[in-house]
């Protein structure tokens, strides 16, 4: 390659500079230099490049028709002095490596990743300006790809948004304000629901003296949130309404979006088994949404969090900045809120995007407070045993929802647990038996597994007859009150209404395994309306689950919790005398 070639990316996709350098043609060599060029460095499949040059209809002779393209692009290329043979073919796709100051993608990204090393934030501001500067048009805009301009357009503008937010944050803290304020009504109508811009655009109207202004924007996107997504505007925009409404007087310097500590996720001491569609799940929308946060639920005792820790250590090397895990909750159960939650979360900054998992978060407040704390630019996973449906409303990003293991993946926990020598017993076969009791449920077949191991002598015919005459009992180790299924179920229904926790209790007395609508409603002893919004509540906590078309189902150690909870009630309530 050429000292002078260059590319961009940051407008409408070009090929060289100086009075050689031109804008592609729109075409399939755009299709394809876009795509090389977005994933500079890395290997880009034939499927992937397929799906962007035909999205969902390739012709019939694809590979055929991509490899003719790519000669095309590699002639396009030769004519703005850059050698056909910059781009490779690899096993599976091609490459196109660039240097870092020939891609204005890449300059742009270095440069932001710098900015808050610069020792101030004028320097910051100084730098991300430059970066910004990069910008020229729309981006990608003669590249005619439905997947481009659908799947990877939006991140790119995305991306760019949170840098001019930065930008913006630091314009407010240093008094300018006034210089800021165009900008802002530009974004402010380009993104109407997004609060942030919003909440920047009302500070700086309040900043400069415009508090009708500000009180009239706010009033727009409450309106706005209100009529597209059935919700209030965000703690902190109402707190600023409150303040202009007063006549507070703007304050000086604007605080800093935290970023969290950087620190490294502990080892999970029983390995991680199966979970395969998870884990990719997880690793791509953390790959292709760096900054999105994942919500990954689950009933109790499923392996939420040791997913998550899995996942972080496999995503490390994204994220520069390190890994930090946070419990949600302190040793006493207690969940974690203000100031104890900031003392987690909130610590010296260092260059690089972090990664933050917020395990067994409480609410949906909870879940606001906690990435209200955390860097904008920083990717966020929540383990949660609700599905934290507002949040994600709010804040968009992504959801899973955990269930059993597969027949298995159970089989390979098992046996990785016990070691060969009692895997391989002669009686291996209760081991399937075993896994059914416990729901196939990570949780329950660790404990199994641990009572196993203290018993050397027993064979697992007998460890099979001992859980069966009493699982919830056998289901618990001693000295351990956490490691219980029982007291697992007691924290996922302790925030539960009272009609909800009885209505649990009389779904798990009854007899089928999946239950219509309207069995259920006669069991809950309401109208079917009222039945499907306790329903609703309970799916959501992950205590049932959801059977197409409109039924539901407990799973059975639900069912087996419920039940025993139900009869420890009736058992300890007090009779009356006559």
């Amino acid at each position: 390659m050429t000292t002078s070639a260059a590319f961009r990316v940051l407008g409408p996709v070009a090929v060289g500079s100086g009075s050689r350098g031109a804008v592609l043609a729109p075409g399939k060599p755009a299709v394809l230099l876009a795509m090389l060029l977005l994933d500079a460095g890395a290997a880009v499949s034939r499927s992937t490049l397929q799906r962007a040059l035909w999205d969902d209809e390739p012709p019939s002779a694809a590979k055929q028709a991509l490899h003719t393209s790519m000669m095309r692009l590699r002639r396009t290329l030769e004519a703005h002095d850059v050698p056909g043979r910059t781009v490779e073919t690899v096993p599976g796709g091609y490459r196109m490596t660039v240097p870092q100051e020939c891609l204005d993608l890449a300059r742009f990204r270095g440069a932001v990743a710098t900015a808050a090393a610069q020792g101030s934030a004028e320097l910051e501001l100084r730098q991300l300006e430059l970066a910004l500067d990069l910008w020229e048009g729309t981006p990608l805009a003669n590249v005619p790809s439905v997947m481009v301009q659908r799947d990877l357009l939006p991140g790119l503008l995305d991306e760019r948004l949170r840098v001019a937010e930065r930008v913006w944050e630091l314009k407010l803290a240093q008094g300018m304000a006034r210089d800021a304020l165009p900008a802002l009504w530009d974004a402010a109508r380009r993104y109407p629901a997004h609060e942030h811009v919003a909440e920047l655009l009302i500070e700086a109207l309040h900043r400069t003296g415009r508090q009708a202004e500000a009180l009239v924007e706010f009033h727009r996107i409450r309106r706005h949130l209100d009529d597209e997504l059935g919700i209030d505007p965000g703690a902190a925009l109402q707190r600023l309404e409150l303040a202009i409404l007063r006549g507070d007087q703007p304050g000086g310097a604007r605080p800093e979006r935290h970023r969290v500590e950087a620190g490294r996720v502990r080892a999970e001491r029983w390995p991680l088994v199966g979970r395969a569609d998870a884990i990719r799940f997880m690793c791509e929308r953390l790959a292709e949404y760096p900054a999105s946060p994942i919500v990954l639920t689950g009933p109790f005792g499923i392996g939420k969090t040791a997913l998550a820790r899995h996942v972080a250590e496999l995503m490390s090397a994204r994220y520069t900045g390190g890994t930090t895990f946070v419990e949600m909750r302190d040793r006493s159960g207690a969940v974690r809120r203000g100031d104890a939650l900031q003392d987690l979360l909130v610590g010296p900054s260092a260059a690089g995007r972090r990664l933050v998992v917020l395990d067994d978060v409480a609410d949906v407040d909870q879940a606001h407070e906690a990435v209200s704390m955390v860097s904008g630019d920083d990717g966020v996973v929540l383990t949660s045993r609700t599905s934290l449906a507002g949040f994600l409303a709010r804040e968009g990003g992504w959801l899973h929802r955990l269930g059993p293991l597969p027949e298995d993946e159970t089989s390979t926990l098992l046996s990785t647990a016990l070691g060969p020598d009692r895997a391989g017993s002669p009686d291996r076969h209760h081991l399937g038996r075993i896994a059914e009791l416990c729901g196939r449920v990570p949780l329950a077949l660790r404990i199994a597994a641990a009572r196993i191991l203290t018993q050397p002598t027993q064979t697992l015919a007998d460890a099979y007859d001992r859980l069966a005459e009493d699982p919830l009992g056998r289901l618990s180790l001693p000295g351990d009150p956490t490691m219980s299924v029982l007291r697992r179920f007691g924290d996922a229904v302790a925030h539960l209404t009272d009609p909800l926790a009885a209505g649990l209790s009389r779904l798990a007395d009854a007899g089928p395994a999946v239950l219509s609508l309207d069995d259920c409603a006669v069991l809950l002893g309401v109208p079917s309306r009222t039945a499907e919004r306790y329903l609703d509540e309970l799916v959501d906590a992950c205590l049932v689950e959801p059977v197409p078309p409109r039924s539901y189902t407990l799973s059975d150690l639900v069912r087996l919790c419920a039940r025993d909870s139900a009869r420890a009630v009736r058992d300890t309530a007090p009779t009356s005398k006559g």
